[in-house]
């Protein structure tokens, strides 16, 4: 059974969807992937709703879950370009249309299976790496003293300290680690499925296979020797962070592969502020705030403004909600982060202009709201963001 969802419209369950596994899954699930209520009596039998996620998921044995965006795919798979830096890459046009999640996935999947069958058969990048063992003759460095104890206590074996050439490094592990999950993630087309399959069986042979997440593949050191793996650890990152684990009950291993809209929407605003912002501002994604006290909590901010003396002006928190009016929360959050950056403007971006251009003073701090319309068209509404923020009029792009 097929139950296709749209992004933030409920949708009533009908009786001959309601089984009773189902229910049970649904009313089982912990993950905030689904809004599940169940119905007040016979004649209802629940309700679904996808808050923050679109893609594809499993519940139980039988069901499918399809959810689409409430904006076109056209734009989620331009936001993804910029918010994972994928933009190098040559995408087929003309070839292979986007019209769904699931087409994003099998053209991100196919673009990194291809890269990395021509990265094996190139040669995988290596590295030496220190090695410390027991060796029956001289290798490197002999430890002399730890040697001295091994042939004391009869182990006839020198420690020896060296250094080994080796591609199983982090480089290549996070590639099959990707790799192994996407074989995993029941991609649509039989031949990205086979090419996945070929670049996981081309790299695990020299690889450890170890567990990475999404954040494992940000501000890693590239040089020209491996300055290639920018853009498929650009491509891992977007999978690691998506791909959820396995909710199939029984022995299904079908993973489910969504995009999480809320980390998107930071993440693509503040990439289309860094690539379109007027020169002499600074966008910092994700500001670490240095908090003092018996208690630190980790607090960072989305979006920290700076000017170009590098003093910070304004602080900015994206909130992806179909509500533009600020919450008490959502206000008393913003106007900490000014405080602690020592600012008195803060701006919480929503996604949509239906409902936003509130102010209010929080103190000293004027927060205001702001949109990044994603329904339309991407440029003319980072224009439009850019007008909000009073930057000036000479950083509006075409």
């Amino acid at each position: 059974m097929v139950i296709d969802l749209v992004e933030w419209q409920p949708y009533a369950l009908s009786p001959t969807e309601a089984t009773d596994a189902l229910l049970d899954a649904l009313g089982a699930r912990k993950e905030a992937v689904l809004v599940f209520r169940r119905g007040a009596g016979l004649a209802e039998s629940g309700q679904l709703t996808v808050p923050n996620v679109v893609g594809q998921i499993r519940v139980g044995r039988d069901c499918l879950l399809r959810m689409a965006p409430k904006v076109a795919v056209s734009n989620i798979f331009a936001m993804l370009e910029l918010a994972y830096q994928l933009e190098s890459f040559r995408f087929e046009t003309g070839v292979v249309s986007v019209e769904s999640i699931a087409d994003i996935y099998d053209r991100l999947a196919n673009i990194l299976a291809l890269r990395v069958i021509s990265r094996v058969r190139r040669g995988l990048h290596a590295e030496y790496i220190p090695r410390s063992e027991r060796l029956g003759s001289v290798r490197g460095r002999i430890d002399l003293r730890e040697s001295a104890r091994l042939i004391a206590n009869g182990i006839p074996a020198l420690q020896c300290d060296f250094e080994e050439h080796t591609d199983d490094i982090e480089d290549n592990q996070i590639l099959a680690w990707t790799l192994r999950l996407l074989t995993m993630a029941g991609l649509d087309r039989a031949d990205v499925r086979d090419r996945v399959n070929a670049a996981y069986r081309a790299i695990a042979g020299a690889c450890t296979l170890r567990h990475f997440k999404g954040q494992d593949c940000v501000a890693r050191r590239y040089n020209r020797l491996n300055q290639d793996y920018r853009a498929m650890h650009g491509l891992c990152r977007f999978f690691l962070e998506n791909l959820g684990p396995g909710v199939a009950s029984g022995n299904q291993s079908l993973m489910p592969y969504t995009v999480n809209m809320p980390l998107l929407f930071e993440s693509f605003v503040v990439g289309w502020l860094q690539q379109h912002g007027p020169a002499g501002y600074d966008f910092v994604k994700q500001h670490q705030l240095s908090l003092q006290g018996t208690i630190k909590p980790n607090w960072a901010v989305d979006i920290l403004v700076k000017d170009s003396t590098g003093r910070p002006i304004a602080v900015m928190d994206t909130k992806y909600k179909q509500d533009s009016t600020p919450s008490s929360d959502d206000l008393q959050q913003i106007s900490a982060y000014a405080l602690a950056t020592g600012v008195e403007q803060a701006f919480i971006v929503y996604p949509s202009a239906i409902g936003s251009g509130h102010r209010q003073y929080v103190g000293n701090v004027l927060v205001k709201t702001v949109h990044f319309d994603i329904g339309g068209e991407l440029q003319i509404a980072g224009c439009n963001l850019l007008a909000q923020l009073g930057l000036p009029a000479s950083a509006m792009v075409d």
